[in-house]
């Protein structure tokens, strides 16, 4: 998870309570800082790309974030993904979402078990 407000990662260790602990209030206090801050956005979105990120997915209307990031990163390899973006007249939000889920399967993202209700079950 990326902060708006330094642009980097939050200070997360998986698997280490410690660390977590110690960094709660380093997470506490810059999250509180996200009311009166300015957004970092540039910085975030070219540290997102230095630790691998290449799909960025915005929920939102008119894809402006995404274009933002197109921008940001110029040639580079990403793919970028609105979702309730303004679209077609009547396309409604549930078909942009499952729109948005077959985009990030091409991607090769994987949405963990159970999130399509509809998915085929094993009947063996």
């Amino acid at each position: 998870v990326f902060s708006n407000v330094t642009g980097r990662e939050y200070p997360f260790k998986h698997g280490s309570t410690t660390a977590n602990k110690e960094n709660a209030n380093v997470i506490v206090d810059t999250l509180s800082k996200h009311i009166t801050s300015p957004v970092e956005f540039i910085k975030q979105v070219r540290s997102m790309y230095a630790a691998g990120a290449r799909v960025f997915v915005e929920f939102g209307p008119r894809r402006a974030l995404a274009k933002f990031a197109e921008s940001i990163l110029g040639d580079k390899d990403i793919v970028t993904i609105a979702v309730n973006a303004t679209g077609p007249k009547g396309a409604d939000s549930e078909v942009q979402l499952r729109d948005a889920v077959v985009q990030l399967a091409v991607c090769g993202v994987s949405l963990g078990k159970g999130f399509d209700k509809w998915a085929l079950r094993n009947i063996h």
